[in-house]
């Protein structure tokens, strides 16, 4: 694993890792004799890193291809490509290969950048819902040689850029090499190998690259006006980016009043001009919340983004009640006219009541002994 060049961190040394590859060989179709070059299927072998490991090519036999074929008499055109997967993807061969009798290939493993990416809204940023779905991040990568050149951004060896563009989603584990075909083309071609030492030349770091990520779109200002990108991380081990904001927030709160009416009861029995409270009233109150978003230019001036109200409270008044009398004094004048009965007048008009009825038992008992 790159022992005769030594193409990796020999922090590494020891380390078991699988690889996954495919050989290209020429054969015959068995199927219908056509010779034709095919990729075998995926072959797999576990390997230490810092260690010459060996494989064999199956030749001689028969070989199924990638798309299930059958060959036979098989040959090898080339070497072998490994096959990217989350366990060893940094890790891309250089080959030098011998397609002459005895047949012979030899693979020296490199190391490449990292390029996982984690992604997260920083804590307490305020996104706008506008840009929640809307806010698209090109990834770029900067190299840093030895004697302090830096290119950025670093291009692949046709001259295109190492980059991706792809939406920002919180929390995705994004890995660059899969989602976008240039950093798959820069690991494979060794355009990010790391570490060197050529002819029994100590070890030493070729380049340390960094990611940089960027906003683009059609609202690529907008979000630079109100938003920060923070990549944190190496090339090692990985990186992570922090979606922040420049939003600011302030909050008041206004408060709505709605009076109360007062009804009126009336009330016979009571003399005109005396009222009472029945049902005392209640103002009600409205209470809203305004939150205004802005953000503050270099000269310390606020611009306003967009104000939200937000109902707290809503409580509707409570009606007073008032009863109120409707009797005139004139009625109460002929009320006081009239002859009061008092407790002695009802004494004596009992016993009169008493002594006329014994009257009249006497008098019709003295007529019954007349007539008889």
């Amino acid at each position: 694993m790159g022992i005769n060049q030594r193409y990796y961190n020999t922090a590494n040394d020891g380390k078991n890792v699988n690889i996954k590859y495919v050989i290209f060989l020429r054969g015959k179709n068995k199927a219908n004799g056509e010779v034709e070059a095919f990729p075998t299927e995926v072959q797999s072998v576990n390997v230490t890193i810092g260690t010459n490991s060996t494989f064999t090519i199956p030749l001689g036999e028969e070989v199924r291809s990638a798309n299930g074929k059958t060959y036979i008499e098989a040959k090898p055109i080339s070497a072998a490509e490994i096959i990217f997967d989350e366990e060893n993807y940094i890790y891309v061969h250089r080959i030098r290969h011998n397609v002459k009798k005895p047949y012979r290939f030899d693979l020296d493993i490199s190391q490449n950048m990292n390029t996982n990416v984690s992604t997260s809204i920083k804590k307490d940023a305020i996104i706008l819902d506008k840009h929640k779905d809307n806010i698209k991040i090109k990834y770029n990568v900067e190299q840093a040689e030895e004697g302090g050149k830096v290119t950025n951004p670093l291009k692949l060896r046709n001259g295109q850029p190492i980059e991706h563009i792809g939406q920002f989603v919180d929390g995705e584990k994004l890995p660059l090499y899969r989602k976008s075909n240039s950093f798959r083309r820069a690991l494979q071609g060794n355009v990010t190998w790391m570490y060197v030492s050529i002819n029994g030349e100590p070890l030493r770091r070729y380049a340390t690259y960094k990611l940089v990520a960027s906003f683009d779109g059609d609202n690529k200002a907008e979000l630079e006006k109100y938003y920060t990108l923070t990549v944190t991380g190496d090339d090692e081990k990985g990186w992570n980016l922090e979606l922040g904001s420049k939003i600011k927030s302030k909050k008041d709160q206004k408060v709505e009043k709605k009076p109360f009416k007062t009804i009126y009861k009336d009330d016979p029995n009571m003399l005109v001009g005396k009222t009472k409270k029945e049902v005392k009233g209640v103002i009600g109150k409205k209470i809203t919340e305004i939150e205004t978003l802005y953000v503050t230019d270099d000269a310390g001036n606020e611009e306003i983004i967009e104000t939200k109200e937000n109902i707290i409270s809503d409580t509707e008044p409570v009606n007073e009640v008032i009863v109120r009398g409707t009797k005139s004094p004139e009625s109460m004048k002929d009320d006081n006219k009239k002859p009061a009965t008092s407790d002695s007048e009802m004494l004596y008009t009992s016993i009169f009541f008493v002594i006329a009825s014994v009257a009249a038992i006497y008098v019709a008992s003295s007529k019954r002994k007349e007539d008889k």
